[in-house]
């Protein structure tokens, strides 16, 4: 027996369906995303730009190096690990061995209590830049390994990429360009650099990378008053507030595991403002670069 129904019988399914209330996106929160977007894009136009003339450049070594191991000292059982391919195109051995010694004293630690830090004292235009790039990256790349035999040899503090370079304010954009061009696409996370920044976007920078990780690259002056905070409220718009100033101590002394001091030579007065912000780091894995002749006393770069 058939039954004929009507449309009564079946209401339609969208009478039962909630109203599906609008969605406001945060206009400032899509700004940001669009400066981050902006400041991505404009990152990948240089990188390109720099490893193109880097190509044509023609200063790549003239015999095949081969896989250039970095952890020489190894023990049985470990993996060796080795140098970029493409950085190791180009690398000249007085930066190998550069790259060695650092490896040695920041990673090759059995005891993370007792690490350390190391200095690398180059004269100018011997490549430090490159050689503390290719030790990041190095590192980044074991800790990213599959290969359990060469990722436990990275310290747990150094298995996220997370550091933090200091810096006369010249050289910041040189150091940008430096890891742009040497650094494999994204395997040191994004990289940041808070010069020339209104205040409120310099303290979200700083958040956004204690968060997620990756490179930030600070001048000596700036670090040296997000630390000290001199300045007193209500009369200079950079000046932090109390909650502030508590967020970026936690995050620029406590965030970063590798910290790199370019011109290191600037910080050997104990009594600076710059020393004494820096003195307050918690990692001890610190890389100092200098190309200044060292003086007899170098407990002057003890930090």
């Amino acid at each position: 027996m058939l039954f004929s129904a009507s449309d009564d019988d079946f209401p339609l399914e969208d009478s039962h369906k909630k109203r599906v209330k609008p969605i406001y996106e945060n206009a400032a929160a899509r700004g940001l995303r669009e400066l981050d977007r902006e400041r991505l894009a404009i990152q990948a136009k240089r990188r390109e730009q720099l490893r193109s003339k880097l190509a044509q450049s023609g200063h790549a070594n003239d015999e095949d190096q081969g896989l250039i191991i970095i952890n020489e000292a190894a023990s049985e059982g470990e993996s060796h690990h080795y140098i970029n391919h493409e950085i190791a195109k180009r690398i000249k051995k007085h930066q190998i061995d550069g790259v060695r010694f650092m490896w040695n004293q920041i990673v090759t630690i059995a005891d993370e209590e007792a690490m350390q830090g190391c200095l690398l004292a180059h004269t100018m235009g011997l490549g430090k830049t490159m050689q503390t790039i290719t030790l990041i990256v190095a590192i980044a790349e074991a800790a990213a390994s599959t290969d359990p035999k060469l990722s436990s040899q990275i310290p747990k503090s150094l298995r996220r990429s997370q550091t933090l370079i200091l810096c006369p304010p010249t050289l910041i954009d040189n150091w940008m360009d430096e890891i742009l061009t040497w650094a494999p696409d994204d395997i040191l996370g994004e990289i940041r650099k808070i010069s020339n920044l209104p205040p409120k976007e310099r303290l979200r920078q700083i958040a956004d990378w204690n968060e997620n990780g990756g490179i930030l690259i600070c001048g000596y002056e700036m670090f040296r008053s997000l630390i000290l905070n001199p300045k007193r409220k209500g009369q200079d718009e950079s000046a932090l507030s109390d909650d502030e100033h508590e967020l970026v101590l936690k995050h620029l002394l406590e965030g970063p595991n590798i910290i790199i001091a370019d011109e290191a030579h600037k910080m050997k007065n104990s009594n600076s403002g710059i020393s004494k912000a820096a003195s307050q780091f918690r990692s001890k894995s610190r890389i100092a670069l200098t190309g200044s002749p060292l003086a007899n006393n170098v407990v002057e770069y003890h930090r």
